[in-house]
């Protein structure tokens, strides 16, 4: 889409997310670093497979895909500075077909999670060495393949200014400064070109049932949210063309 040029003649630009962590009739903000960056990755550890008897003729794949989901936690909290948000997370590991066979492919998949671009690079060479050196430790190879995922969000502070005030008609106390958040979203790309701020829409039920996150397959909003966002949206834009 920017591409195409859906941002050409834009001065500024906003987005709202509905947020299950947010009563409705909330609003959530926050200037800065507010969403991280994203990169996945797929790991195939290349080994030896054979029989069970003779694990000596081998290079267990499993046991090397086993060793390398372990030693992967490792990179955040002892080589990542603490006061750096990150994550290194494994989604899905398949290896084997029975118990008798040794195998001889392991396949991992995973994702790092940064606000630091400098630290986002060093954690894709640093999965890349630890992927290397365990394989070799039990004589098997490896291949990876990274996907660069969407850029770190960042909220420019005058315009996150204007969606606070613009959420003015709601009471004070539910105008929320938020904490930055390790989910990602592809906004990020518009905010990398021009000037806005993506804000938070609070559409918790308030009315004691269980409140289930995005991506649940139980998720459910109170749809008196879209109205509020809808509102702040439109309020946002009048501040804005009044600058």
């Amino acid at each position: 889409m920017i591409e195409d040029g859906c941002l050409d003649g834009v001065d500024a630009i906003f987005g709202t997310h509905l947020e299950n962590d947010l009563p409705v009739g909330s609003i959530g903000y926050h200037s800065g670093h507010t969403l991280c960056a994203i990169d996945e990755f797929e790991i195939v550890v290349h080994g030896q497979g054979g029989h069970a008897q003779a694990p000596h003729r081998t290079q267990d794949a499993l046991v090397a895909g086993a060793q390398l989901v372990c030693n992967l936690q490792h990179l955040v909290s002892r080589r990542v500075d603490p006061f750096e948000p990150a994550i290194v997370a494994i989604g899905s590991f398949h290896a084997g077909t029975a118990p008798n066979i040794v195998t001889g492919e392991a396949r991992i998949v995973g994702e790092i999670r940064t606000f630091n671009e400098q630290l986002r690079h060093q954690l894709r060479q640093q999965v890349d060495l630890v992927a290397r050196t365990t394989c070799s430790g039990v004589g098997a190879d490896y291949s990876i393949d990274f996907t660069t995922g969407y850029p770190s969000l960042w909220n420019h502070p005058d315009e996150t200014q204007l969606v606070q005030e613009a959420a003015g008609f709601l009471p004070e106390a539910q105008v929320r400064e938020m904490k930055p958040m390790m989910a990602a979203d592809d906004f990020a790309y518009y905010l990398e070109k021009v000037p806005g701020s993506y804000f938070f829409t609070g559409s918790a039920k308030t009315d004691g049932r269980t409140i289930y996150p995005q991506h649940h397959p139980k998720y459910e909003i109170d749809e008196r949210a879209l109205l509020i966002g809808a509102k702040t949206l439109g309020a946002t834009v009048l501040r804005a063309l009044q600058t």
